[in-house]
């Protein structure tokens, strides 16, 4: 009884060749390995305040998936109102004269982080870098006048979120984003 060969000469050096090569390939960084890409540089963030108030922004940082990511919003003897926050960019201007919302917390609120809370006079703007941020993460701006919450904005993106702003105004909010995909 003989035993035969798995592999002919020849299909031996094509396996060994496409080995060889995808090492190569991955050693040298031209083959993308299976994790998500991570954000290539910091966020630049831009806030404005453009009204005749003084506003407070507060900028969280949601560490979930965009689909999953929102903002709960709670007004006197009321349940959670949840605005999504999956699209691109989000703008919600609320009025507190429809509807009062005194409290506001990201969700998921154990994936969050609150990057910060600037208060702003009227015709004040702050410029500051988020560096601790993921691809596919979502930044998310809730604007306070008088204790109420007026305005949430949001940006996330695809690829690389480099910057973002979020500015209010006698009108109400408005938000832009910059992706590098």
């Amino acid at each position: 009884m003989s035993h035969g060969r798995l592999l002919s000469n020849s299909s031996y050096r094509v396996l060994v060749c496409f080995v060889a090569l995808t090492a190569f390939l991955l050693l040298a960084g031209c083959v993308a390995p299976l994790d998500p890409p991570s954000q290539a540089g910091p966020v630049s963030v831009l806030i404005n305040n453009s009204a005749n108030a003084t506003h407070t922004f507060d900028i969280y940082v949601i560490e979930a998936p965009p689909s999953e990511a929102g903002i709960a919003l709670q007004g006197p003897g009321e349940d959670d109102r949840i605005t999504s926050l999956d699209a691109g960019s989000v703008v919600a201007n609320l009025n507190p004269q429809v509807r009062s919302y005194t409290s506001a917390h990201p969700v998921p609120a154990n994936q969050s982080r609150l990057q910060g809370r600037y208060v702003l006079e009227p015709g004040e703007e702050k410029y500051l870098n988020v560096t601790d941020f993921e691809s596919n993460q979502v930044i998310a701006f809730v604007i306070w006048k008088d204790n109420e919450v007026i305005s949430i904005t949001s940006a996330t993106c695809t690829g690389d979120l480099t910057a973002v702003d979020s500015f209010i105004n006698p009108y109400g909010a408005s938000g832009g984003r910059g992706c590098r995909i």
